[in-house]
Formats: C-alpha cells, sequence, structure tokens
C-alpha cells in the first residue's frame, strides 16, 4: 500500500555526516542506474540495495584493488551510496567511502580525510558523466 511505502521510504536513513554530496538535475531512476553501473565498472558487488520511489542506498563488498579509474592503487575500499529525490527531478547524490592503504604483508596504513573525499568525489564524477549521456541510460 502507498502507507507502507511512505513508512519504509521515511524510515531508510544514511549518515552523511563525511560524505561528499551534489545535487544532480536527474530523475533517481536515472541516477540510480548509473550508480550501479559505476560501481560495477569499477568492480564492486552490491552488497545492499535498497530503493524505493523517493530514496535508494547502495553498499559494496569492500575489497582491495589494483584501480581502474575511482580509487588509487593498493587501496581496500567500500562505498556507501544514497540518493534522494528531490523537487523538479533532481537527485541528492551522496558518497561515503571506507577507504584504506594496504601495505605489503597486509599491513593497513591510515589515510587522511582529504583523500577519502577524493576518493568520493571521483565516484561521484563518475555518476555524474554517466547520467550526464542520455545515450548510455
Amino acid at each position: 500500500t502507498a502507507a507502507k511505502a511512505a513508512q519504509v521510504t521515511d524510515s531508510i536513513r544514511v549518515e552523511e555526516k563525511g560524505s561528499q554530496i551534489e545535487d544532480l538535475p536527474r530523475p533517481l531512476p536515472a541516477v540510480g542506474k548509473a550508480a550501479e553501473e559505476a560501481l560495477v565498472r569499477n568492480g564492486y558487488r552490491v552488497r545492499v540495495t535498497v530503493k524505493t520511489d523517493q530514496k535508494a542506498v547502495f553498499v559494496t563488498e569492500r575489497k582491495i584493488s589494483t584501480p581502474t579509474s575511482v580509487e588509487t592503487a593498493g587501496s581496500r575500499n567500500q562505498y556507501i551510496v544514497s540518493l534522494q529525490a528531490l523537487p523538479s527531478n533532481v537527485t541528492r547524490l551522496s558518497v561515503k567511502a571506507e577507504f584504506e592503504r594496504v601495505a605489503q604483508g597486509g599491513r593497513v596504513l591510515a589515510v587522511d580525510a582529504e583523500e577519502i573525499a577524493e576518493i568520493e568525489r571521483r565516484l561521484i564524477a563518475e555518476i555524474g558523466k554517466a547520467v550526464a549521456s542520455p545515450s548510455k541510460l
């Protein structure tokens, strides 16, 4: 029912503190599709997906990677991507990364907040490029 859908939408909350946020002038379904495709293209398996007509959340599996274009070599990363429909077919995109560097032998090295923010901005740029090209969606 519509009441249940509204209740589910209201109960989806993702902490945006520390996230990179951008409002994209595209409807939620288009941004959601672009976000899923960008994650898959960069080797991330989406472990959790929650979608309603007003919000969507994707949580990826943590991976150590040799990077394609989003992360840096020798990193271990996980993303939480949150989307919220705004008026006038605008979607608020929030990206939060749990990002670490991994040295030889598996030792985890600290990274600073700016480095994490840069990784988050790179994913936002990938998603933004995908939705800017309507022929790809």
